[in-house]
């Protein structure tokens, strides 16, 4: 290569440095420098603040009128006749089924023949002894002996007695009758209220005494329902306090648990149990039925307390719980009293201040 090719190289490899020198300049110029947000803490440490410590079960409900149940009041046999359904509107006194007493019909007439006969039996017994003792008598009055005179006393006492059996027995029979008489007169059942029915059980449906035939959704009030049989109503008692949410009103509930009379007639009809909640709300605020409620379950729950990050506490077994606070770049270990713990905060009752700066660990 010659002397002047030489030179020419050398200046495009100059000129090929400068361009990138230049490019590299200017890529320089057009990047933000990286910006770092001043830090208050030390990141391995937090502030004692106040705040709410809560433990959260989060479900889903629904609003429902309250229901009542229409009872079979007395005795019992198979529904015959619904004359209201689901849906239907109800006043106070209007039937709402009648019972098919056919077999009831069936035992008043068997008591009924059955007291005319023990009636005619009875009658005829006495008729028997009585003539047994007028024999008698007209034997004695023609020739008295010991003998005859006992026979009458004996006759006498045993038509007294047949006499006080018969009317005891009599007592019995015309009870019964009168019990199954009560019964062919309540196999009607009527609203005890006006309101809307919510459920019925079926045509032909056995029931006896104080069954529910059906219920009925009174228009004075609303309640919130729960359906989740994996979530019991046994836990439910262990909570704090219940509120239900709907859009940006928030109401108290109250458990409403059902009855062991409840649950087992739920479980013999395969009705799905629910669990109920009461609205704790003037009449004027309560929401409408057939809104979506957000149950809000608190297990533990405390609304404005100290309270540290749950990794910020260090327990020894079984009851000491301590953390180590930062005092002059040390780190000092301050026993401390806790309250509720969650997953994510501590309440602290006693050891520690609001603005105290603790260690957390990662």
């Amino acid at each position: 290569m010659t002397t002047a090719k030489k030179t020419r190289a050398i200046c495009a490899l100059l000129l090929l440095v400068l361009i990138a020198l230049a490019s590299c300049g200017q890529n320089s110029a057009l990047a933000a420098p990286p910006l770092y947000a001043p830090v208050a803490m030390r990141p391995d440490s937090a502030l004692v603040t106040r705040g709410p410590v809560e433990s959260l079960v989060i479900m889903h409900g629904l609003t429902r009128l309250p229901t009542y149940a229409a009872r079979l009041e007395y005795g019992s046999g198979r529904i015959g006749s619904i004359y209201a359904w689901p849906g239907d509107s109800v006043t106070q006194g209007q039937l709402l089924a009648r019972l098919d007493m056919t077999h009831l019909q069936t035992q008043i007439d068997s008591a009924e023949e059955l007291i005319q006969r023990s009636r005619v039996l009875h009658r005829m017994q006495s008729d028997e002894m009585a003539l047994q003792i007028e024999y008698f008598e007209l034997a004695y009055a023609q020739e008295p002996s010991h003998g005859i005179r006992e026979s009458i006393e004996w006759l006498r006492l045993d038509l007294n007695h047949l006499r006080i059996r018969h009317a005891l027995d009599m007592a019995d029979l015309e009870s019964n009758l009168a019990e199954l008489l009560q019964g062919l007169e309540n196999m009607e059942i009527r609203a005890a209220f006006d309101g809307e029915i919510v459920y019925t059980v079926g045509l032909d449906t056995w029931v006896n005494v104080n069954d529910p035939v059906m219920y009925i959704a009174l228009p004075d009030g609303v309640f919130v329902e729960y359906v989740d049989m994996a979530l019991p109503t046994i836990r439910l008692r262990q909570g704090v306090r219940t509120q239900g949410v709907i859009g940006s009103r928030v109401y108290d509930l109250q458990l409403l648990p059902l009855t062991l009379e409840q649950q087992l007639h739920y479980n013999r009809l395969g009705i799905t149990q629910t669990i109920r909640f009461e609205i704790l709300a003037e009449p004027d605020n309560l929401p409408t039925p057939g809104e979506i409620v957000f149950i809000h379950f608190y297990t533990a729950w405390a609304d404005d307390t100290l309270r540290i990050p749950t990794n910020a506490l260090y327990r020894n077994w079984p009851d000491d719980s301590f953390v180590y606070r930062f005092e002059d770049g040390q780190q000092v270990q301050v026993y401390v009293t806790t309250g509720i713990i969650t997953d994510s905060y501590v309440e602290i009752l006693e050891g520690l201040y609001e603005g105290d700066e603790v260690f957390v660990r990662p």
